[in-house]
């Protein structure tokens, strides 16, 4: 497969966050010239495929075969979420689950950790571009470390933003959901994803 067939791309996740950050990193570098598309645009339906792996990469490439054999187009896909050390490596795949469960989200972290010294913490993504065959094109992982703090601080970001003090900025204090939009795309889990990503486009 030549990367100068890929001209479209469809994002395939309705995660508004997430369809930001895809948007603001790849279309700062027009250079790519491919467009972009949400599975919202492309296709006219749910899309809500079952998540059945047991690893990042293998639900990635779900999402992306799933979006491909819809659209008949090239798909991207990523799966994300947070690993942290002192719930044994929990939610980690089921993070997003987690998340919109009543007994879950950054509250459900906070208060299942209690007053474990250990914070330690790594959001992880995993990304697969699929043809429009559903064949896999491209994969990376990547991780961004951190520390779970005892509050939430901060409205920008989503999901678990507000409760991850990067290591990048342990000094500062600040959390994820305290930074700027510029600050997190340049050295988030999913901008060193996306990184990988542009790197493979202009090999």
């Amino acid at each position: 497969m030549s990367k100068t067939a890929i001209k479209e791309l469809i994002i395939c996740t309705s995660n508004k966050g997430k369809l930001k950050e895809f948007n603001n990193i790849l279309t700062a570098n027009p250079d790519l010239n491919i467009s972009i598309k949400s599975i919202d645009e492309a296709y006219q339906g749910e899309f809500d495929p079952e998540e059945t792996a047991d690893s990042f990469i293998g639900n990635a490439l779900i999402k992306a075969q799933a979006g491909s054999e819809l659209t008949k187009s090239f798909c991207i896909a990523d799966d994300s979420g947070i690993e942290v050390e002192g719930l044994d490596g929990r939610p980690g795949i089921y993070s997003g689950r987690y998340l919109k469960s009543p007994e879950g989200g950054i509250e459900g972290v906070l208060k299942e950790l209690g007053d474990n010294p250990n914070r330690r913490c790594n959001f992880t993504c995993a990304m697969v571009i699929t043809d429009p065959d559903g064949k896999e094109v491209f994969k990376c992982q990547e991780k961004w470390f951190g520390n779970i703090t005892d509050t939430p601080r901060g409205s920008n970001g989503f999901g678990y933003d507000p409760i991850v003090v990067a290591d990048e900025f342990e000094n500062e204090n600040l959390t994820i959901a305290e930074l700027e939009n510029e600050q997190k795309n340049s050295i988030s889990h999913r901008a060193k994803a996306l990184k990988q990503l542009i790197q493979f486009f202009k090999a």
